[in-house]
């Protein structure tokens, strides 16, 4: 009869139940709760549109009210819902069919339960592990379950109008709907029902809580006592180390205490009856002071003091006034006191968990012998990272809460500033207990073919006679499973499969639990310990993953992104946890576990929440570390600055100041004396503790780089992120909006706007202290960040970056271009060549806002420094805007030739007859002498009517166009030397390489080639290529006839405009500048070069055709100079004088003549020979010799002018 019930048991497959239905209630569990909150939430998308209706309303709450009762023929009192049907149908099956699912599920659980009260189970979680926990799990969910479904706001509408719609499309309602309508009738108060249902199987619950009595006892441990037992202190006994440890219980010691205490709170209202025992009451007690809120499924909690008293009220009973009494007892103790216990819980761990960390770290291979530790502190640690969220959840953010007993709280108290600590401990051991997989596998393979399966081997002889068949079977396979292991099947990657042994030990457990058995597990329990032992070690060959899910999984940040964020930014404000701030996106990878296949919609959602969760918490991290470097870069700029030599001015004077007081025997207070602070003063300390404002930042820069850096990916559901690259890619956007930011400020001055830009010099400073900070951090993270500066520095020399924005070329093209070049004139500004540099010699104009000092830009250090920050693309650009602000000016003056075309032809024609070209000079001078004295300027804005002075006017503009196109040709040979040098620093080889060739090439079809290819390093050539290209663009108004005709009339107009100048103060050539103060020197270069631009491809010879009308100029130019001494001559003989000009008149033709010596000079295509064949040299040695006359303290009092000239201002 005994034999029987044990066939019975074993027909029952109880294992396999309790297996597939706690994975279906986990999914039920997990498709109720998405309904629940799918009902609540407020977002219209999250809802179906008809439950959106207000038109409507009347008829839901009509629905709610005759819930279930939908008598047939009614259907009309419901006929605004006939046009829904079709969309109730469809958007509402999942949730309807998932209530069928859940009665469905209620029945099966049912018929189980009832099943193993009949089989006379003897439950003992000690003893038959694998049954007891499953059997309570089942029982968990199912409450947690019943719970969930009467928290639903709107399951009766849900379900009503299902069945309304159904009704009016089929002509029946749903045959499930009787049923299920009278489920959730019955549970409207779900404790109580489940009480009445659960009277037939309360003694068996009973019987397992009984059990958990000493597994609770053993964890529920404070802080203290865990120090004083040296828990999870794995260096306490050396000479132990490499023992693993011996524990009866070992499933039970890694068994989550949050599992333990939610059996504990939702199976003991369905055993009251049986609740009398002192050890149950104790361990009942401990739980509610333990904690006052408690986990139904994921976020869905409880406060379970109210929600025990509420249903124990209803029960009338001694068993239930006992535990009012309790949970009263307990309840304010709970709130006041359960926190500080925690705190110190997690205090302890954060040091034992620190400890073990490094010890694993040093010696992986402890990972065998002590896994079971590492498994217990994550068990542990996970419970009390829960415990937290659910209680700062219930004290910060939910409105439910009990406000006396909460009274008095504030936000701080359930804080935890160390908390990111400990979940990077969690996250740091999850990962060693990963890295070291084989060290782990290998050794409990070995444990479990040598030790254990000897263990296993006596007791098989000792009970096999006595053991029915199947049963002797199923040992016997253990003992051959666990026999046949091999650490070659490691070594060589095999996959090893144990879990039927576990599944057929679980097998064992259900046959052999029955009371009446002849072999009966409760009384072998010896064998139920050593079985328990062998599952544990076969899930560390096979279940490694799984089992850390279990001790360490925390995807409950899911939903708590509140929480999740707000303990983030703990990191922000304690600089102690800043790198331990990586643990947060390393949690998001936890979030999928969570998931289950019973509710695939979800997975979806869950898996963008961890991405953008991870994204965002690595953007802060990326963003912060980023705000700190540009920071220590500011300060480094501003140390930078210290050291300026402008900066040096106020310790000049206080040492004037000293000197003058030490002659004068004045004392200095002792507030001047520390009034100044020398450089590198923030380098003296006395303490070292003491830090400043670098050295903070510095240990918070490594400290979030340490975070980065710590891995090197991490993986999210189907995306990879690498933290380095979000760091680079900050790195990278902070480079290059410092590089445009920094180069100028926005200034109000008298109500206007203005930009005052830093010179390249100082913009350079600025860059290279930005780089050399940014270069330290590759000692922090390994990041390419030379890759970054590339990148950025590369968009700079672009007009525009990689966003769209104006870049640093822009700027300083706006600058020299627009601001600089454009008002030069105007500025009075003289270009000097020896300094190579522009000079502002006017006086300043306080009348305008804006004033910029030409010297301070525009010189060959400056430009040096332009060059370097710009590069050679940027260098290019600003070369042709300058090539266009010169054909701007060529425009005028082919705009002059064309006008005036008979006159200079006459002039080009007749230049070798001095009284025929007399007579054209009488023609350009009839408008008197008088508007010879207004100045070119004063012409230019003068509207004056009379055509014969008009062309007067014309032949100034030709000079103020040829000085502009000189200056901006000076300019433009100083940028081209600078980039010139700097390319020759960086490229000596490719740059002596494109020397040599541009020299010895002499194929007159590529010289255009080769001369481009020489601009563009910086190389002297005789054709300025890039103005060549912009003068010679196909231009289909004129014929190339014309355009010879206009070039050679254009010279001619420069030629005879030249003798012009002898009018102006302004032309003197001043020898201590060695410059004319109107910058008449420049005409050499812009005749030069137009000369070789204009004429370069008319004729076969080029050498010669570009000779000859350089000489033709040459010839004209002279005659005009020359025609001059007649003039005064004539004319001072008319008026009875001597014939001898003023010296300032005589200075100013000395100047003059100068220019054409200079012509020749730099000219590739000319020689003195030719000009002495048109032009006396002798008057131009007499010109230098009365010019450097005129300067009576010779050259060195003129060098001296220009030194004062230069520091003026």
């Amino acid at each position: 009869m005994m034999h029987n019930h044990s066939i019975v048991s074993s027909q029952q497959k109880l294992a396999e139940k309790l297996t597939i239905l706690n994975d279906r209630g986990i999914g039920m569990l997990t498709r109720i709760s998405n309904i629940k909150k799918a009902c609540v939430d407020k977002d219209p998308a999250s809802k179906p549109a008809f439950l959106l209706e207000k038109n409507l309303e009347p008829t839901f709450k009509q629905i709610v009210k005759k819930f279930p009762n939908f008598e047939k023929g009614t259907m009309s009192q419901y006929s605004n819902l006939n046009s829904w049907k079709n969309d109730i149908l469809k958007s509402l099956s999942l949730y309807y069919n998932t209530f069928v699912d859940l009665l469905d599920f209620k029945d099966q659980v049912n018929d189980l339960l009832t099943t193993i009260d009949a089989c006379q189970i003897h439950f003992d979680i000690a003893i038959n592990f694998d049954l007891s926990k499953n059997y309570l799990d089942l029982i968990t969910t199912y409450v947690s379950l019943i719970i969930l479904l009467s928290k639903v706001d709107d399951r009766k509408t849900v379900l009503g109008l299902y069945t309304i719609a159904h009704e009016m499309l089929n002509g029946q309602g749903d045959p499930s709907f009787p049923r299920l309508g009278q489920m959730i009738i019955d549970y409207e108060i779900p404790m109580k029902k489940l009480a009445e249902d659960f009277v037939p199987h309360s003694k068996l619950i009973y019987e397992c809580l009984q059990s958990l009595v000493p597994i609770y006892k053993q964890k529920n441990v404070t802080a203290e006592e865990m120090r004083r037992n040296l828990m999870l202190n794995l260096s306490a006994c050396p000479n132990l180390m490499l023992q693993p440890p011996f524990t009866d219980t070992i499933n039970c010691d890694i068994l989550s205490f949050e599992i333990i205490e939610r059996w504990i709170i939702l199976c003991t209202p369905l055993c009251i009856g049986y609740m009398q025992h002192q050890n149950c009451l104790e361990m009942f007690r401990n739980v509610l002071l333990n904690s006052h809120v408690h986990t139904l499924y994921r976020d869905d909690t409880i406060l379970t003091h109210d929600f025990l008293l509420k249903f124990l009220e209803l029960v009338k009973n001694s068993s239930a006034k006992k535990l009012i009494e309790i949970v009263k007892d307990t309840q304010l103790a709970s709130f006041q006191n359960a926190r500080y216990t925690h705190r110190e819980k997690r205090q302890f761990l954060r040091s034992a968990l620190r400890e073990m960390s490094l010890l694993f770290t040093d010696q992986p291979g402890l990972l065998g012998p002590k896994a079971l530790y590492l498994l217990i502190g994550l068990s542990i640690a996970r419970d009390e990272v829960h415990w937290l969220l659910r209680h700062q959840y219930l004290h910060w953010f939910d409105t439910n809460k009990p406000a006396k007993l909460t009274k008095g709280m504030a936000k701080e108290d359930w804080m935890d500033k160390s908390l990111p600590e400990l979940l990077f401990l969690i996250e740091e051991l999850r990962t060693l207990a990963r890295k070291y997989v084989q060290v782990i596998q290998r050794y409990y393979v070995e444990y479990l073919s040598s030790g254990d399966a000897c263990v296993l081997n006596q007791h098989l002889e000792q009970i096999l006679n006595v053991l029915p068949e199947d049963e002797a079977i199923l040992l016997s396979s253990f003992h051959s499973t666990i026999s046949s292991l091999s650490v070659k099947q490691i070594e060589n990657n095999e996959s090893i499969n144990l879990r039927p042994l576990r599944l057929d030990w679980f097998r064992f457990q259900a046959y052999t639990s029955v009371v009446k058995l002849p072999f009966c597990l409760n009384k072998n329990t010896t064998l139920a310990k050593t079985m328990n032992t062998i599952s544990f070690h076969s899930k560390m060959v096979d279940f490694i993953d799984e089992i850390l899910f279990e001790t360490s999984d925390l995807s409950l940040f899911c939903f708590y992104p509140n929480l999740f964020f707000e303990n983030f930014h703990i990191c922000f404000e304690y600089p102690s946890q800043l790198r331990y701030s990586i643990g947060f996106p390393l949690l998001c990878s936890h979030f999928m576990s969570c998931t289950h296949e019973l509710c695939p919609e979800e997975r979806q959602f869950i898996g963008r929440k961890s991405i953008d969760f991870a994204s965002k918490v690595i953007d802060d991290m990326a963003r912060e570390t980023k705000d700190i470097i540009a920071q220590i870069c500011d300060k480094h700029c501003e140390l930078n600055l210290q050291l300026d030599p402008m900066q040096s001015l106020p310790f000049l004077l206080d040492h004037i100041k000293k000197k003058y007081r030490k002659d004068t025997g004045k004392k200095q207070n002792q507030q001047q004396q520390q009034s100044l602070v020398k450089p590198g003063n923030e380098s003296i300390r006395f303490n070292r503790e003491e830090m400043n404002f670098l050295d903070k930042m510095n240990m918070a820069l490594a400290e979030w780089c340490y975070a980065l850096n710590y891995t090197h990916s991490i993986q999210i559901w189907e995306f990879t992120f690498y933290p380095k690259e979000y760091l680079y890619t900050k790195l990278e956007s902070l480079f290059n909006k410092v590089m445009v930011q920094k180069c100028f400020v926005e200034v109000t001055e008298k109500n206007e706007k203005f930009r005052v830009y830093l010179r390249p010099s100082e913009m350079l400073n600025i860059i290279d202290s930005y780089k050399k900070i940014l270069l330290t951090i590759e000692n922090h993270v390994q990041i390419d960040i030379t890759k970054a500066f590339n990148n950025v520095l590369s968009q700079q020399s672009q007009l525009i970056d990689s966003n769209g924005n104006a870049t640093l070329t822009r700027h300083y093209c706006d600058l020299y271009i627009e601001k600089l070049l454009r008002n030069i004139e105007r500025n009075h500004v003289i270009y000097l060549p020896s300094q190579k540099c522009f000079l502002s010699a006017g006086k300043v104009d306080h009348t305008q806002v804006e004033q910029i000092q030409h010297e301070n830009y525009i010189n060959y250090n400056e430009l040096i420094a332009l060059c370097e920050i710009i590069g050679v693309v940027g260098a290019k650009y600003m070369i042709e805007q300058v090539n266009t602000l010169i054909y701007e000016n060529l425009i005028k003056l082919k705009a002059i030739v064309s006008q005036n075309k008979e006159v200079l032809q006459s002039l080009r024609i007749n230049f070798d007859r001095p009284d025929m070209m007399k007579e054209l000079y009488k023609r350009l001078e009839i408008a008197g002498i008088d508007y010879f004295l207004i100045s070119m300027e004063n012409v230019k804005k003068k509207h004056l009517e009379n055509s014969r002075v008009m062309f007067l006017m014309d032949i100034d503009l030709a000079l103020v166009s040829l000085l502009n196109i000189g200056i901006y040709l000076a300019f433009k040979d100083m940028l081209t030397d600078c980039l010139n040098e700097i390319l020759e620093k960086r490229l000596p080889y490719l740059m002596l390489s494109a020397e040599e060739f541009s020299k010895n090439f002499s194929d007159p079809k590529f010289e255009l080639l080769v001369n481009e290819m020489s601009s563009s390093c910086g190389f002297k050539t005789n054709i300025d290529t890039g103005l060549y290209q912009i003068i010679k663009a196909p231009n289909s108004k004129t014929s190339p006839d014309d355009e010879y005709a206009i070039s050679c009339l254009m010279m001619v107009l420069l030629a005879v405009s030249i003798s012009r100048l002898t009018k102006y103060d302004s032309s003197q050539y001043k020898a201590e500048l060695q410059a004319h103060a109107n910058n008449s020197h420049c005409i050499a270069l812009a005749i030069n070069t137009l000369a070789g631009c204009l004429f370069y491809d008319m004729g076969a010879d080029i050498q010669r055709n570009v000779q000859s009308r350089l000489t033709e100029f040459l010839a004209l130019a002279s005659s005009a100079l020359l025609k001059l001494s007649l003039d005064v001559e004539v004319n001072n003989g008319a008026a009875g004088q001597n014939g001898v000009l003023s010296q300032k008149e005589q200075l100013n033709r000395d100047s003059v003549y100068i220019i054409l010596d200079q012509i020749v000079q730099s000219s590739p295509f000319l020689s003195y020979d030719l000009l002495e064949s048109c032009f006396p040299y002798a008057l131009l040695r007499t010109s230098y010799r009365q010019i450097l006359k005129k300067n009576s303290n010779g050259i060195s009092s003129g060098v001296s002018n220009l030194t004062n000239l230069l520091i003026s201002d």
